[in-house]
């Protein structure tokens, strides 16, 4: 029946798909809020026997950092290393620090793959036994990148495996959205059989256009479930969220001693596994800072303003940054030209395609360049929409700006400067 589908029919299952993609977007979106991570509250503030953990400091990192690896687990694997044995941490100048393999350490555990994968940079990079802190940041940034995507990975595996963490996605999840996309998938294949059928360029032996449904129909739902990828994630278990808060009540515990946050990496030797616990709790920044473990992050800066080090995120906006680091006058013009240039193309298009595709539609004539049209002008279409939401962001920003100044004092965690703007 669909595939003798008049052009009326044709403009129906169009507005189905739509509305069925919507649906099924929105049904994502409600999963992905109701399997989002979350971090339980802190247990009582104390200490724990910190030799008898089983859980490594990466591993705690991991468990309260909303069950993400932050970039305090790899300086706090070196320093629980150093707690065991496996290297020491001297201090042979101020601010600067050396690391030194040990022949024996005192322990003979299995070392997880992520305390070997720090183990074996510091084997790396060390010359007679010895390297500087500094130097443990070596490396092109495509290279420390990969290091950290390769530790990270380790480090959720073993949460994974020790029953405290698990996909965000489970077998039902994936099973709803799978079955639920075929909607949209398949609407989007009977529009395309029906658009097929009235063609009169396509053969009699193509006349249904089954195959091209299908395969359409397949790709589109192939790309909505590689969306659910966007979402990936690990979550808690209820052994991890019991792990997690007492974690957590020690990270308030040692947030409460003053002269912690400043403790260098050398103090292992006296607070022991302690001060990596600590590190992994992102309440030890005066040793992790000392430690870097890659390349120099965008979105992380510690600060010592207010009195103690603290980690801070940075955020940048997202797809849409128009404007920033421009003067306001200049993204005030800039927004009324190019808002004035989207707005007379948009009209140029429409007046040229949309008489053509309707009456094209109404009548039932698909020649070869009508689905070239369409897409033409849906992509066209789409690009001018993405212009006007930019020109709309930049003309507000642009005015804000300008009328509405205001100085601001404090420590300037990252400059960076791309071109003629500036990234405070």
């Amino acid at each position: 029946m669909l595939l003798a589908a008049t052009s009326g029919h044709l403009f129906h299952l169009l507005v189905i798909a739509g509305v069925a993609l919507g649906c099924w977007l929105a049904l994502l979106e409600i999963l992905a809020m109701a399997t989002r991570p979350r971090q339980p509250p802190a247990g009582p503030a104390m200490l724990v026997d910190a030799a008898a953990q089983v859980e490594p400091p990466a591993l705690v990192n991991f468990l309260t950092n909303h069950w993400a690896v932050g970039p305090e687990a790899a300086p706090a694997t070196l320093i629980d290393l150093a707690a065991r044995h496996y290297v020491t941490l001297d201090e042979v100048a101020p601010d600067r620090f050396l690391c030194r393999l040990s022949s024996r350490p005192a322990t003979g555990e299995k070392l997880t793959p992520y305390e070997e994968q720090v183990l074996q940079r510091v084997r790396g990079l060390a010359a007679d036994g010895v390297v500087p802190c500094e130097a443990l940041a070596t490396g092109t940034t495509e290279e420390a990148d990969a290091w950290r995507k390769r530790f990270d990975h380790s480090v959720m595996a073993d949460a994974k495996a020790r029953g405290l963490s698990r996909g965000r996605w489970t077998k039902a999840s994936y099973a709803l959205l799978g079955v639920t996309a075929l909607a949209p998938a398949v609407a989007i294949g009977a529009a395309l059989a029906a658009a097929s059928a009235h063609n009169p360029h396509t053969t009699a032996r193509h006349q249904s256009g089954a195959g091209d449904a299908f395969w359409s129909g397949f790709i589109a739902w192939a790309v909505l479930m590689a969306l659910t990828s966007v979402f990936r994630a690990q979550r808690e278990t209820p052994a991890g969220s019991v792990a997690a808060a007492k974690w957590l009540g020690l990270r308030e515990h040692l947030h409460a001693d003053a002269a912690f946050p400043n403790l260098p990496p050398p103090a292992v030797a006296i607070w022991d596994r302690y001060l990596a616990y600590g590190a992994a709790l992102g309440v030890a920044a005066g040793a992790v800072h000392a430690l870097p473990m890659g390349p120099e992050s965008d979105r992380e800066a510690w600060s010592s303003y207010g009195g103690r080090w603290h980690l801070v995120r940075i955020h940048y906006p997202h797809l849409l940054r128009p404007g920033w680091g421009w003067h306001p006058a200049k993204a005030i013009a800039v927004s009324l030209f190019c808002g004035a240039a989207a707005f007379a193309v948009a009209r140029a298009v429409l007046s040229s395609f949309s008489h053509t595709l309707l009456s094209d539609l109404r009548s039932a004539r698909f020649s070869p360049l009508w689905g070239l049209s369409v897409g033409i002008m849906v992509v066209v279409l789409g690009a001018l929409a993405y212009a006007f939401v930019a020109v709309a962001k930049l003309l507000s920003g642009g005015l804000a700006d300008l009328t509405n100044q205001r100085d601001v004092k404090g420590v300037v965690l990252r400059l960076r400067k791309y071109d003629d703007r500036c990234y405070v």
